[in-house]
């Protein structure tokens, strides 16, 4: 073997052990690529797992969120609720404030109408013992009146129908003594007298009328009696008349003429 050979086997041997050298050295950094290729698929894989995981936790928290969603408008139409109820509440006070005054008002109401009551069974019993005691042997209801002046009645000349405010009887209610009326309360024959006075050189004149219609005259004259001591004469007339009434009829006095001096 040559120099040149040995050489270049010296060359090729030292090649040799260059590119094996290289090539453990690509096989280590393959190995290393490699373990970093697992290494980063095992942290994708991790990855992945949290992104998942996250993704689970990201689902839950929307439902959470959801369902929390449902709880607030849950809240909210229970606020609403609340505050209808509350308006329900004061209309409720409302009415039952009414209803109270209106309870009130009924047992005032009440107490009037047993006050009425009583008052009005009194006056029943009051007119039903004044029917009673109104009533002849017969049992037949009587009716008659007495009214006149309890004092000096100085009349004018015209023609007036005559009140006499003075009522000393007054049995069946038929004389109103604001008007001097007397209204028949029921169908029967009725006997009315008048007496009337005459003073110091006057006179007067008077008709018992019936429904607007005269019936008798009653008249007093003093006039021509008078002496030289100037005393006072008086001079009285009486009439009386029986009608037959209706229930409803109505007798007065009218005084027709009043002459004084």
């Amino acid at each position: 073997m040559t120099e040149f050979m040995k050489h270049i086997l010296k060359q090729g041997t030292g090649i040799g052990l260059a590119v094996a050298k290289n090539v453990h050295t690509l096989v280590g950094d393959v190995d290393s690529i490699k373990r970093s290729i697992e290494s980063a698929e095992r942290a994708m894989y991790n990855f992945q797992q949290t992104i998942e995981t996250l993704q689970t936790k990201i689902n839950t928290l929307q439902l959470e969120n959801q369902r929390l969603g449902n709880i607030v408008g849950n809240c909210q139409n229970v606020q609403i609720e609340v505050k209808s109820l509350s308006m329900k509440q004061k209309d409720l006070k409302t009415s039952v404030s009414k209803l109270e005054g209106w309870a009130r008002k009924t047992e005032r109401n009440q107490l009037n109408m047993t006050s009425t009551l009583a008052l009005l069974e009194n006056f029943m019993m009051n007119v039903s013992k004044e029917k009673n005691d109104n009533l002849n042997d017969d049992g037949k209801r009587i009716v008659s009146f007495t009214a006149g002046f309890d004092h000096f009645s100085q009349q004018d000349t015209r023609m007036t129908d005559m009140v006499f405010p003075k009522v000393i009887t007054n049995v069946g209610g038929g004389y109103n003594p604001r008007d001097g009326v007397f209204t028949a309360p029921i169908n029967g024959s009725y006997v009315f007298y008048t007496a009337i006075v005459s003073w110091d050189n006057g006179n007067i004149a008077t008709y018992i009328v019936l429904n607007g219609k005269s019936q008798v005259r009653t008249f007093a004259d003093s006039r021509g009696f008078q002496t030289k001591y100037q005393e006072y004469v008086y001079q009285t007339g009486t009439n009386l008349v029986c009608v037959n009434l209706q229930s409803g009829d109505r007798v007065l006095v009218r005084k027709y003429i009043s002459v004084l001096k």
